[in-house]
């Protein structure tokens, strides 16, 4: 959020609020009678208004405006600043409840996972004197429970109460304020009475944690941190203020921007910001893991409510949720059926054309939903103005935007149901229902307009989120193409630009993600060579990290929407070719990944005994190829040679308890192997020093604090590296750090008792290359390695290894290499250059080759995390976009696609495997699991997946 877009809703120049006043004068409308004869409808020369309307705030009474203009940067220094100047007993006690959907935006401008984020946060507000700093997951939790209690009970008088169905549900003051303006007695009956995460945590803050802390609550200045300027105007609404105490539930609400702008005002970078665990409300007790409800996004409670009203209502469990796009990405329909009867009926509308097409049919009395979730920003609340405008203004940055989403899919779901923390806070708290219904329910009612002595105007555009929906909605409609109410899109589909995607890992699903989101006409099919989707996703990731797993639901979602279909056990360059696919497509995306192995190119290397790290992780993780893998564990000490994420990923999974293992999804031929495994001993050796180790902080942490471990280090290769610290950047410097803590300080009473205890131990060997791997003479097995001792030229992380000449062997029976992957080529009419691996291109556009791109590690070489394949896939969407826009690509006449080429491999004799067979696959592998008390238990053969897939 610049300084500018922050100024400039300081300074409006009233334009509007001259063509909304003439407007009125022009038509001599009764206000009265526009709020009732509102349509859902706008017409052309309107269409401009709403986008000004809407940007003013000239509705508002003076009031409210003075109210609003309080919640500001300036208001939240001031309150410090007199905490310094004046007598403590004076001072005020600053409490911060952060959002969940504004944690995803600090993690992308810091760089660094959600978790860390939030921790980082918290240090800064703590830094400016912020005494608590909570989040409001707690408070959701809230929301959600008595949304669903509040939906039952309409449910079940809906025969006898007009208003009771349907219900809409909404934490978005935007609509709450159209509704209430404009729309009145039509809708206003119908929203649901819970009040927002936001109001909750007031209550929380301001009632119960106030008693716990023995506080009065006008003692406590509360600020929350949201994404959308909208709250700040819920939390000036009359009921939220307690006139007896003269304080409000929230203070002020600060948008993610807002903080942002603040920190960089202080010239605070995310690099020195100290990580400082979150407050709970609850106090030591209280669960510190942040996690997020169950939905295509952080939108709100359509899912939670679909399945306990499925399960209450119809004794029906509902695992999974198929969303049905009704007439773009923002109003889509969920639905409920048994027999062939449509039980349950619910739609999640968002943006403003789809509330007008919502209001029109209300109107018209045909709306078959039993339960709308409305929100007013199109894409939902990340996309809210006060974290994802552009920093020009305008419109939405939709690169921030989608990384914000992917960052937020990575939060585990967690069931307000399961939560301890909500059942003991509606013990301790709440008591009975009468005080519940006080404190955590709100009404909603008509708003009659003011008469004229005061500054209200009565506009019948006054249509949503009264600071930032409309501008968003508009831009997006005329970005697309469409109108502002909508227009029925199939139609255009099937002669819209057709692109193929060959590998659905990562890669894939981006680049279909981005593609999808960019242009309204474009249909993506993704061909994949297994019978199942997600590459390393599910190949790759190690067992026990299952929170990185959590990017296969935006990855689900991609596969669901309309305009993506998904082919799998179709095997490229055999089943069918490169070529074949470029004539029926009109762009093809190489993103097939990295399936080789870099060898060490040292004799030795093919003794048994002697496996790849992609072959290793490939057996614990239920790769088909690797399932007969078998690794002989027998031996006491293994060697792996990398000093990667890859490597410690594969010497947690050698040394860790199988108790831990066992709540994981590594398969169980794997578990049963590891259970008896005799490997006590694991060395991972580097060719350079510890301020080059190519690990992330995270995995050595995970590695020094495995229970049952402790660490073998050799303090000389530590030596000069304290003085070199000061020349690297804070990341790789908090690495180091903790190396050298680990090698050479003397550990604490407590940890070193844990360490007394521990049976096997790891460490890192620095400065070492193999030149060859030790055969036992009576075996054709691996004894040893023969590592050449190496000495650095250079300083920092360009350190180059040299060779000294000297040699040492280690004694092992197990050799992991694990210095990387490699690309393979996969037709011979695809450019590939095999000294590097990869396909040269340029920003994913295939060399010599229109109309042919790739992206992911055949684009890069096999370089960083998710993260990093997520941006370098969206390059390559970004060029196709462009080459389309520009013309370079010609995407003007129709081509077939899938029909062409599902006609091919039937004449091959191949059967795809398509998106709803591997939801079959998925729910076999779930059950199975859930029978072991495992998340999943792999299928291993193709043939298994198959005969699932087909059943």
């Amino acid at each position: 959020m610049s300084e500018v877009t922050i100024a400039k809703r300081k300074e409006k120049c009233e334009n509007c609020t001259k063509q909304c006043n003439k407007k009125r004068s022009d038509e001599g409308a009764d206000p009265q009678q526009e709020r009732d004869g509102v349509n859902g409808q706008m017409n052309e020369g309107s269409q401009l208004l709403l986008s000004a309307c809407l940007s003013c705030d000239g509705c508002l009474s003076e009031d409210e405006s003075l109210k609003i203009s309080q919640q500001s940067l300036e208001e939240l220094e001031r309150v410090l600043a007199l905490n310094k100047k004046c007598d403590t007993s004076k001072h005020k006690v600053l409490a911060v409840s952060v959002c969940p959907q504004s944690l995803p935006f600090f993690a992308v401008k810091f760089g660094v996972d959600i978790g860390e984020a939030a921790h980082k946060l918290c240090g800064f507000l703590k830094s400016l004197g912020v005494k608590y700093v909570f989040d409001t997951t707690l408070a959701a939790g809230f929301s959600i429970l008595e949304s669903q209690k509040e939906f039952i009970q309409r449910y079940r008088r809906r025969h006898h109460d007009p208003h009771a169905l349907p219900m809409f549900t909404s934490s978005c003051p935007g609509w709450i304020r159209y509704s209430e303006s404009v729309l009145g007695s039509l809708v206003t009956p119908h929203i649901c009475t819970a009040r927002s995460p936001q109001q909750i945590m007031g209550c929380l803050v301001k009632d119960y944690f106030s008693k716990q802390q023995k506080l009065s609550p006008e003692k406590i200045y509360h600020v929350v941190v949201a994404p959308c300027f909208d709250k700040k105007l819920e939390a000036v609404r009359e009921e939220f203020y307690n006139s007896l105490l003269e304080t409000r539930d929230v203070d002020c609400v600060l948008t993610s921007g807002e903080i942002y702008y603040l920190m960089e005002q202080k010239k605070v970078s995310a690099a020195e910001l100290d990580s400082v665990p979150l407050d709970q409300v609850l106090g030591e007790a209280g669960d510190t893991a942040l996690s997020r409800h169950e939905g295509q996004g952080p939108e709100g409670f359509l899912e939670h409510v679909f399945k306990h009203a499925a399960k209450e209502i119809f004794g029906l469990d509902v695992r999974e949720i198929t969303y049905k796009t009704v007439r773009n990405r923002d109003f889509q329909e969920v639905t409920l059926e048994r027999d062939g009867e449509i039980l349950l009926q619910f739609a999640a509308i968002y943006g403003f054309r789809n509330i007008q097409t919502l209001v029109h049919r209300m109107r018209k009395g045909r709306v078959p939903y039993q339960l709308v979730e409305v929100l007013s920003c199109p894409g939902g609340c990340l996309s809210g103005r006060g974290q994802a405008e552009g920093e020009a203004g305008g419109r939405a940055d939709k690169a921030l935007v989608q990384q914000m989403e992917e960052t937020y899919s990575s939060l585990p779901v967690r069931l307000p149901e399961v939560n301890a923390a909500l059942r003991t806070l509606y013990r301790d708290w709440l008591q009975d229902s009468s005080r519940a219904s006080t404190l955590l329910h709100t009404q909603y009612r008509t708003q009659v307009p003011k008469d004229s002595g005061t500054s209200r105007m009565s506009c019948p555009w006054m249509c949503l989120s009264l600071l930032c929906a409309a501008t968003c909605c508009l831009q997006s409609s005329a970005s697309s193409g469409e109108g502002v109410s909508g227009c029925g899109s199939a139609s255009f589909y099937s002669c819209g630009p057709r692109v193929c995607i060959v590998g659905s890992g990562p890669a894939g699903f981006y680049t279909a993600q981005h593609l999808i989101k960019a242009r309204q006409d474009v249909e993506v099919d993704i061909y994949e060579r297994l019978p199942v989707p997600f590459g390393l996703v599910r190949f790759g990731v190690a067992p026990d990290h299952p929170e990185v797993k959590n990017v296969i639901n935006t990855f689900t979602q991609t596969a669901n929407h309309s305009r993506c279909s998904f082919y799998g056990n179709v095997n490229v360059g055999k089943d069918v070719s490169v070529e074949e696919l470029q004539r029926a497509y009109h762009a093809v995306v190489l993103s097939y990944g990295a399936e080789g192995n870099r060898r060490l190119g040292v004799p030795g290397e093919d003794l048994a005994g002697v496996y790849s790290a992609r072959d290793f992780v490939g057996w614990y993780n239920g790769l088909p190829s690797c399932r007969e893998l078998s690794p002989d564990l027998s031996c006491e000490t293994a060697v792996i040679l990398g000093q990667g994420n890859v490597a410690l990923d594969v010497a947690r999974v050698l040394l860790s308890p199988i108790n831990m293992l066992k709540k994981t999804d590594v398969t169980q031929p794997a578990l049963e192997a590891l259970a008896e495994s005799q490997v006590r001993r694991v060395l991972i050796v580097g060719r350079r020093g510890p301020i080059q180790v190519a690990c992330t902080i995270k995995e050595l942490r995970e590695m020094v604090n495995l229970p049952g471990t402790r660490p073998e280090m050799v303090a000389a290769d530590f030596e000069g590296v304290t003085e070199a610290l000061k020349d690297v950047p804070r990341p790789r410097k908090r690495l180091t750090e903790l190396m050298l803590k680990t090698a050479l300080e003397i550990p604490g009473e407590k940890e070193q008792q844990r360490r007394s205890m521990a049976s096997r131990t790891w460490g890192f060997r620095f400065f070492r290359s193999p030149v060859e791997v030790l055969a036992d003479p009576g075996s054709n097995r691996t004894a040893g390695v023969r590592l050449a001792v190496n000495r650095l030229e250079g300083s920092g992380e360009g350190g180059r290894a040299v060779l000294t000449g000297e040699v040492e062997d280690v004694s092992c029976g197990l050799v992991i290499n694990s210095i990387g992957y490699k690309s393979l080529p996969i037709d011979p009419s695809v450019p590939f250059d095999s000294r590097r691996a990869v396909v040269p291109n340029n920003m994913g556009r295939v060399q010599q080759a229109t109309g042919l791109y790739c992206s992911g590690w055949l684009k890069t070489g096999p370089t960083g995390v998710i993260a990093t394949t997520m941006n370098n896939s969206f390059d390559t969407a970004r060029s196709v976009v462009e080459d389309m826009d520009s013309g370079t690509l010609d995407v003007s006449a129709a081509k077939s696609g899938s029909q062409t080429i599902s006609a091919l491999l039937e004449e091959r004799g191949v059967k795809p495997v398509t998106f709803s067979d591997w939801e079959k696959i998925n729910h076999a592998e779930m059950r199975k699991g859930e029978a072991v008390g495992k998340p999943r238990e792999k299928l291993l053969t193709v043939e298994e997946m198959l005969q699932v897939a087909r059943a």
